[in-house]
């Protein structure tokens, strides 16, 4: 296996950091209800 260095710098911790920032203004809120995966088929009449 390939030894990459262990410690990272100043400019890729910040650069780390506002990725992780971006990623978290994304998030859509859960809706409320039924889960649209979990439905169960209506039965037949």
């Amino acid at each position: 296996m390939n030894k990459g260095k262990k410690a990272i710098g100043r400019n890729e911790i910040l650069a780390v950091s506002n990725r992780l920032e971006s990623l978290g203004q994304n998030k859509l809120p859960i809706p409320k209800g039924v889960d649209p995966m979990r439905v169960r088929p209506g039965r037949p009449r």
